[in-house]
């Protein structure tokens, strides 16, 4: 990502705002990131931690797993 004409641009011009969210935000980020879309169509509140969301979470994590297994196993 940092040696794309995109994000040099970004860089050159100094913005400090990617749409509606800061610039630290696509550099510094916690660990996981979940948004509802239907409330949140910016992707401002990451409910990652919320427990309203932990089975979606959950569900998601387990998705990952098989397919990374998948990849894995690809020769």
């Amino acid at each position: 990502m940092y040696d794309s004409l995109t994000w040099q641009g970004v860089l050159k011009r100094g913005d400090t705002m990617l749409g509606l969210r800061p610039l630290d935000a696509y550099c510094i980020g916690p660990r996981e990131e979940l948004y509802d879309l239907d409330k949140d169509p910016d992707e401002l509140k990451n409910v990652a931690a919320d427990p309203k969301y932990a089975d979606v979470l959950a569900d998601l994590r387990g998705r990952l797993k098989e397919w990374q297994k998948r990849r894995k196993t690809r020769g």
